[in-house]
């Protein structure tokens, strides 16, 4: 086992121990749970978006991290839609004011419409877009917590809502950020990997700064997926907000599949494995970072 970055002796445990407490049954507890019918699809602004918010304010509070939202709370009201935010404070006097975003969209379509749907009229429950990236962002954060220090740059942890309708979540946050913008480092976003085939991770960004296909590599070390790099960017995602202010980003994807955007993506179809990996891959890049 490696840690993606140069570290020995009792942190180097301490990574090792947090990364293998990214469990298998743990995500598809999260994923069977986001992709319940009772969610009615988790469209923003509806009764099922909302309880789906509520849901992660209660994981995220279990955890112990901070609110990273309004006035205390872990919620970022806009519009009749709520990002959910926390906050991992650093550990570096010098760095902790310093972010690293690491953000996955919690919404999907509701029952569809002839705009966004291939079967309108039915739950969506959208397992792999994107209760599949917002449980890996669960398994990340409670991940870092279980860390006896914390990373040395504060970590903020950005559920996005709206993101079907137009990347809304990640805008608004961009023009009322909870933490300062020049502050900001990095985004990291999780978005679709719950049908990993053939140990493949697509992952986009890495010419958004230097030295970023090293720095997945090497944290690639503990997951050993094979790793496409897309030079292009996709801008169909919440990344594409921090692309346009010229923060540097990743986004790792497992690719498209014939139940996107239709009430065919369930949950028993998702790769648990596949998400296991790829949420290990990601707490490694995050502690690299």
């Amino acid at each position: 086992l490696s840690a993606p970055v140069c570290v020995e002796g009792a942190e180097l445990s301490a990574f090792i121990s947090a990364l293998e407490g990214i469990q298998a049954d743990e995500l598809t507890e999260h994923t069977d749970t986001l992709a319940d019918d009772a969610f009615e699809g988790r469209e923003a602004g509806t009764r099922g978006g909302k309880a789906t918010a509520n849901y992660l304010m209660k994981e995220l509070e279990g955890y112990g991290l901070k609110p990273g939202g309004d006035r205390g709370s872990y919620f970022q009201q806009f519009g009749g839609y709520r990002n959910v935010l926390a906050v991992l404070p650093g550990s570096d006097e010098q760095l902790r004011d310093e972010y690293i975003v690491v953000g996955a969209h919690y919404d999907h379509v509701g029952y569809g419409s002839k705009r966004n749907s291939y079967g309108p009229g039915y739950i969506h429950n959208g397992a792999d877009d994107n209760a599949s990236g917002t449980a890996a962002l669960l398994e990340i954060a409670e991940a870092l917590t279980q860390l006896p220090e914390p990373p040395r740059r504060s970590v903020l942890l950005a559920f996005w809502d709206a993101e079907e309708k137009g990347l809304l979540g990640s805008k608004h946050w961009m023009k009322s950020p909870t933490v300062p913008i020049e502050n900001v480092r990095f985004k990291i976003n999780v978005d679709m990997v719950g049908r990993m085939v053939d140990e493949k991770v697509i992952v986009y960004g890495t010419r958004t700064a230097a030295g970023l296909r090293q720095l997945v590599a090497n944290a690639n070390h503990h997951s050993d997926l094979r790793v496409s790099y897309v030079w292009w960017i996709n801008p169909r995602s919440d990344h594409y907000t921090f692309v346009k202010e010229k923060i540097p980003v990743l986004m790792l994807h497992t690719g498209l599949h014939t139940d996107y955007h239709r009430p065919s993506d369930d949950a028993h179809k998702l790769n648990a494995v596949g998400m296991q990996r790829i949420s290990q891959l990601m707490f490694a890049i995050t502690y690299g970072l």
